[in-house]
């Protein structure tokens, strides 16, 4: 049995103990002395909520790092001094526990959050590992009487979610069992934990009911229906009347004028070369330009020079050369193999040991016995046996041969359809080569078409271009016309 399990037995003992030794509350005592009185307040007991809390402060500053769990809460409850003996004995158990099934306990809020993430908070995660070890450890020991004061110090709506899945058979059987099993053995998860949750759900399904109705509201409405007769009592309320807000009113933007464009389109005036040049006199300009052109393009590239290309290594010779010597090399070396001894020449000595003899008297042993065995077969049936087994040896000798033509028979047909099928796909590759040879020939064709038709847009598109020059120079050429008349 383990020793932290009479810490909350111990703990609700001394509190009993303590409320049988206090006076009730009208009788008379003797006014306390100033020693009695720190007595009195060194040992006063907490609430279950400030309880609860002092448990949560210390599990939170727990550092197995810096400190061992004795010295940590030493130095936590040395700062309690109004805190009583069965305050501090429980607020030790419960971090003794916390510590020792912290692997279970963080597999239960892990899966807790998991499946209530919408309505939990992250912040208590500490209090509901508190809860959940004296849930699940220690409620037998705290009892449900002590268990319901320490939910009812916390929010109705947080200790209803937290209940009701903590004693929900179904939920830990499907989100904690398999984390469970891997600390603890199977026979103590399913007849210790999850059997003493199902033994408490019933008491718990009331606090759980409880909850929710102070979390809710549902109570008070129960108590007017009851009240009414059943009979819920409606307000009449008037209907909200909106209201405009009083916002201050904007004032009006100042738009600026229009700028005025002026709209008058001013033509430049008619350069005095128009007229003094001609048609005749661009032409001339034009073919200078062309012949100056022309000698400058013979003079800068002369017939005599000739493009200076690089000669191209020739490494595959070089190399298909190297290769031969090196196999001329390998096959000057012969090689003479010795001749293949003559094992008759010499007979061997054949010595025989213990084994070798008794096989041969073995088998000696066995010719003997089927001889006898055929000699008592003749006497019995009177009859030789001699031509069935002759004919047997023959059969067998028959089913062999046809065996091995058989198995002939199949290499010959592997040959044939291996040969078919070299023949086969040499037959597809001479198709393939045949067909990218057709692609290649179309190809080339589609090039030429498409080089004559460039070459013939082209000449369309300088034939296009020489009749827009003439269509422009013809208004000047009319213009000149008219002036020489006049």
């Amino acid at each position: 049995p383990e020793p932290a399990r009479s810490g909350c037995v111990k703990a609700a003992q001394c509190r009993a103990s303590a409320r049988r030794m206090a006076p009730p509350p009208g009788a008379a005592s003797e006014a306390p002395s100033p020693g009695n009185a720190m007595a009195e307040v060194r040992h006063r007991d907490l609430a279950p909520g400030p309880l609860l809390e002092l448990c949560e402060s210390a599990l939170k500053a727990f550092n197995p790092l810096n400190s061992t769990l004795d010295s940590h809460l030493a130095a936590a409850l040395s700062g309690q001094r109004t805190l009583s003996a069965s305050d501090a004995t429980f607020v030790r158990q419960a971090l003794y526990g916390c510590v020792r099934y912290k692997a279970a306990l963080k597999a239960l809020i892990t899966s807790f959050y998991y499946v209530n993430s919408a309505t939990t908070s992250r912040g208590d995660y500490t209090k509901y590992l508190i809860l959940s070890y004296l849930a699940l450890f220690r409620l037998e020991e705290l009892g449900l009487e002590n268990f319901r004061k320490l939910v009812d110090s916390q929010a109705p709506e947080k200790m209803h979610v937290f209940l009701s899945f903590v004693f929900s058979k179904e939920l830990l059987e499907k989100w904690v069992k398999d984390e469970w099993i891997k600390h603890f053995d199977l026979n103590f998860v399913e007849g210790t934990i999850i059997r003493d949750v199902e033994r408490h759900a019933g008491a718990i399904s009331d606090l759980c009911a409880e909850m929710s109705s102070r979390a809710f509201g549902l109570s008070q409405l129960r108590e007017e229906a009851s009240k009414q007769a059943g009979i819920p009592e409606v307000f009449a309320k008037p209907p909200t009347v909106p209201q405009p807000f009083n916002i201050t009113p904007a004032r009006p933007v100042r738009v600026p004028e229009p700028i005025a464009i002026v709209q008058q389109v001013k033509a430049s005036p008619m350069p005095e070369t128009l007229n003094q040049t001609s048609l005749s006199d661009l032409e001339e300009q034009r073919k200078v330009a062309r012949e100056r052109a022309r000698a400058d393009t013979m003079t800068k590239y002369n017939s005599n020079q000739h493009f200076k290309l690089h000669d191209t290594r020739d490494t595959l010779t070089k190399a298909v050369e190297d290769h031969e010597k090196r196999m001329a090399k390998l096959t000057e070396q012969r090689f003479t193999a010795k001749p293949v001894p003559d094992f008759d020449a010499k007979p061997a000595p054949v010595k025989l040991n213990a084994a070798a003899i008794l096989r041969e008297d073995a088998v000696y042993k066995k010719k003997q016995a089927q001889e006898a065995s055929l000699l008592k077969a003749y006497e019995a049936d009177l009859r030789d046996s001699t031509e069935f087994f002759e004919w047997q040896a023959a059969r067998r000798k028959e089913d062999e041969a046809e065996k091995l033509r058989l198995v002939e028979q199949r290499r010959m047909e592997s040959a044939a359809s291996q040969q078919e099928a070299r023949l086969a796909t040499q037959r597809r590759e001479e198709e393939n080569q045949k067909l990218a040879a057709e692609m290649r020939d179309e190809g080339a064709r589609g090039i030429e078409t498409r080089k004559l038709t460039h070459i013939a847009e082209v000449e369309e598109r300088r034939k296009r271009v020489c009749e827009v020059q003439e269509t422009r120079d013809a208004p000047a050429i009319v213009r000149a016309k008219i002036e020489r008349k006049n």
